[in-house]
């Protein structure tokens, strides 16, 4: 199946999914650049309850791919992919890591105006 990636990934991450492999199945995720938003949200789930951690990985690359396409819908979908990494990181209790990571975004992406509006607006910054 590894072989025919691409085309086998449903196939593969059922496989992984079905075997626990959920580290696997996140470096396999990150290797395809696929983005939250072209996952599954039911393996998602099933990730997320087994090991939230394994997300987190995922959500931080997506977010970021989102704020380098430089436009303001990518940057909303950036703020709802945040938004569910602060879930991510509620449930493991370590809000301040987060709240660092959006500080660090946002002083890294300060010249991108559109994005501190629209972190701002989802109230990640104040």
């Amino acid at each position: 199946m590894v072989i025919l990636l691409p085309a086998s990934y449903r196939d593969y991450s059922s496989f992984l999914l079905e075997k626990e492999e959920y580290k696997a199945w996140a470096d396999l995720c990150l290797l395809l650049n696929l983005s939250p938003i072209h996952i599954a949200s039911s393996e998602l789930k099933i990730v997320e309850k087994a090991d939230v951690r394994v997300l987190l990985p995922i959500y931080h690359y997506a977010a970021e791919e989102c704020i380098h396409s430089k436009n303001r819908d990518a940057y909303r979908q950036a703020i709802k992919l945040l938004k569910k990494l602060a879930a991510a990181y509620k449930k493991l209790k370590q809000t301040p890591r987060f709240e660092d990571y959006v500080q660090q975004l946002s002083k890294q992406y300060s010249r991108y105006r559109a994005f501190q509006e629209e972190l701002r607006k989802g109230k990640l910054i104040t």
